[in-house]
């Protein structure tokens, strides 16, 4: 019965495919972080492979799972749930309805039925989340900014910028006021060794404050510069929820062959000879535009309740097999669905995906 409302996924295919991204996010133009040539139609490709991979597997999932017998073994194989007829095991029903409606949330904003889109503000974008190609529309500073008008705020003088780390805190200041809470945090430690760090975005008109831990690499610093700590770490994307205005961060990593994804899109993943080998990795299959999906599951399912519990197919897998709940981990549905899919749809001859490689189709 849980399924129902899966049954009208043919009904919205047609309009799936027509969507555009600046139906989904607000067009903020030129500037800082903007998806400029290349990148804009790079991610409307993405958009398009996104919207393939959530109706092929809400259709399957709300279709007779018990007759699909692709669709039970990726179950079983990156969730570990076991679909039976009757006597389902609970706790594997319940992983079952989490992977089905986290796909479904990203359906919904699909559709334009995000429920959870923040009320319009005075910046015009209607609610609708932010979308930036690089982490440069942060920027780190100690300098004060007005939330609604962002522009600077100076000390009585009328000549000097305030900074969060000296400004004035009344001694009847409320700790649970925003503004009060972040003069706290950021007076917290001393140069150079401060507790927090700020970061403003003059888009967004709002401040993010990280721990030390969390300061962003590389000079100037920005959340994408993960070539720059030690050990080096690659940074596809980040989702956020906690600001004014919800943001996806795509960043250059995620556009970069030799660092993502081999292949842009689904298309060119079936022209390629990776699709029809045998043994093959499915990473080595998988297409960049994954990226978008990904995000789109933090994004709509709330970033609290998808934490990244593991990374690609292989550790995706493995984690699986030492009993974690994956349900709620963005790579694990990601795959799922295109290992799904690639079986199903893929280039002749047709194997199947489900153990992280390529092998003997079963059947079906």
């Amino acid at each position: 019965m849980r399924y129902q409302a899966l049954l009208f996924v043919p009904f919205f295919f047609w309009l799936s495919n027509a969507v555009e991204l600046t139906d989904l996010f607000f067009d903020r133009g030129a500037g800082p972080g903007s998806c400029r040539p290349p990148q804009d139609e790079i991610v409307k490709s993405w958009l398009r492979d996104t919207v393939t991979l959530v109706d092929s597997t809400l259709a399957a999932l709300g279709g007779a799972i018990n007759n699909d017998k692709a669709l039970k073994r990726n179950l079983n194989a990156w969730f570990g749930i076991k679909v039976k007829a009757t006597d389902m095991d609970p706790v594997e029903a319940d992983r079952l309805d989490t992977v089905t409606r986290s796909v479904q949330s990203v359906k919904d904003f699909l559709e334009m039925r995000n429920p959870s889109l923040k009320e319009p503000q005075i910046d015009g974008s209607g609610g609708k989340p932010w979308l930036f190609c690089n982490s440069d529309w942060q920027h780190e500073t100690e300098l004060m900014f007005d939330g609604d008008l962002g522009l600077p705020i100076y000390a009585a003088d009328g000549v000097t910028q305030g900074n969060l780390r000296t400004w004035p805190i009344p001694d009847n200041a409320n700790p649970a006021d925003p503004f009060i809470d972040i003069l706290l945090k950021m007076r917290q430690g001393s140069a150079p060794d401060w507790a927090h760090y700020a970061y403003w975005s003059p888009d967004i008109r709002d401040y993010v404050i990280e721990k030390a831990s969390a300061r962003y690499p590389g000079n100037p610093p920005s959340w994408c510069n993960g070539q720059d700590m030690t050990p080096e770490e690659q940074r596809f994307g980040l989702t956020s929820v906690s600001q004014l205005r919800d943001t996806i961060t795509i960043c250059p990593d995620a556009f970069d062959e030799a660092k993502s994804e081999p292949f842009e899109t689904i298309d060119l993943t079936f022209a390629s000879a990776a699709a029809r080998s045998v043994r093959m990795d499915l990473e080595k299959t998988a297409p960049r535009s994954l990226t978008l999906f990904h995000e789109l599951i933090h994004l709509t399912s709330g970033v609290e309740n998808t934490p990244d519990v593991g990374t690609k197919p292989t550790e995706c897998l493995k984690n699986r097999l030492r009993k974690l709940d994956m349900s709620r981990n963005p790579d694990s549905i990601v795959f799922f669905a295109w290992s799904y899919y690639l079986e199903n749809n893929g280039p002749e001859p047709k194997f199947s995906w489900h153990s992280g490689k390529s092998a003997a189709r079963l059947a079906q």
